[in-house]
């Protein structure tokens, strides 16, 4: 699960995502050398600080991991080269990116979709005092395949 490669046949991905994903590999590199976990967690949150920097995510590229119900909402993590965006709650900072059947141009094509499926997405990382929402519970998830929190604006088959 996760990874940075592509086959001939899928449509490359966007540079700023290919970008995103060098950074993740680079982090990764980085905490694995470290050496002692003081120095990996100054790379893991070096990481995930982007302050400002990162903008609108447009037409991303990535496959369906799992899509499922959350209080009532719709949660969706898609795998998007080496890590994972996730529409989903934060409870300790308050953070919800569920996806309501309200909102049915993004709900209703949900109920189509299968893990696996290729799709195209857009919308933003939630951020926290500056620095991207990780979602995982430890450093070694974090480090091996980050899931961020993210708020889909869409979520389409890829053509």
């Amino acid at each position: 699960m996760g990874g940075n490669e592509q086959t001939s046949e899928e449509t490359p991905r966007p540079a700023d995502q290919v970008a995103f994903i060098e950074r993740i590999l680079r982090a990764k590199n980085d905490i694995q050398d470290a050496p002692n976990r003081l120095a990996a967690s100054h790379a893991l949150a070096a990481r995930d600080a982007f302050g400002p920097a990162l903008p609108h995510v447009e037409n991303w590229r990535g496959k369906i991991l799992g899509i499922q119900e959350m209080q009532r909402n719709a949660a969706v993590s898609i795998d998007a080269g080496g890590f994972e965006v996730v529409a989903g709650v934060h409870l300790s900072y308050g953070l919800d990116t569920l996806i309501s059947p309200r909102n049915t141009h993004l709900h209703a094509p949900l109920l189509l979709l299968k893990a696996g499926d290729a799709v195209t997405f857009s919308g933003n990382f939630m951020k926290m005092k500056g620095a991207l929402v990780e979602l995982s519970y430890t450093d070694s998830g974090s480090t091996e395949f980050p899931r961020y929190l993210f708020a889909f604006d869409t979520i389409t088959p890829a053509q």
